[in-house]
């Protein structure tokens, strides 16, 4: 397994399997109602549009095959650098098998390279694995969102 920095070139030329796990991080996160299958293509063009600002996309790559990605930024408020995570999978089948840890580990050696020591992330509640993982990585609640949605009468 290897864990490699991709280029806009290098997104576009796995676009299927980087559609495809955007779509399961999604599918796992939200119900079909809130994230129709359409918003996959807005999350890939604003990949390739990020990747070229200061978005980062770490993937794991084992013969040819992703087998899960990190994307995330840096951005910087009151003075303050922070990383923020937009998209963090694994495929469901290579779950379990230390890929997260990696990709999480790859990330925070460059950010601890660029001195910034703090990372944020959005996590939906029902999404139990994930939480698990965060919670196993030292990753601590620090705001709760929360909406409500309103009918017409």
């Amino acid at each position: 397994m290897e864990i490699a920095s991709f280029c806009k070139d290098d997104i576009l030329q796995f676009e299927e399997q980087i559609r495809y796990l955007l779509k399961y991080s999604l599918e796992v996160s939200f119900s079909e109602e809130h994230f129709p299958h359409f918003k996959i293509n807005k999350y890939f063009e604003q990949l390739l549009q990020y990747i070229e600002e200061n978005a980062y996309l770490f993937v794991a790559n084992q013969d040819d095959t992703i087998n899960g990605l990190i994307w995330f930024y840096i951005r910087e408020i009151n003075s303050k650098k922070f990383a923020h995570v937009n998209f963090f999978v694994v495929s469901e089948e290579k779950q379990g098998k230390g890929i997260g840890r990696t990709l999480f580990s790859e990330m925070e050696k460059l950010l601890l390279s660029k001195n910034i020591h703090e990372i944020n992330l959005q996590v939906s509640a029902n999404n139990k694995n994930a939480i698990n993982f965060y919670k196993q990585n030292r990753f601590i609640k620090d705001k709760i969102v929360m909406k409500k949605f309103l009918r017409s009468s």
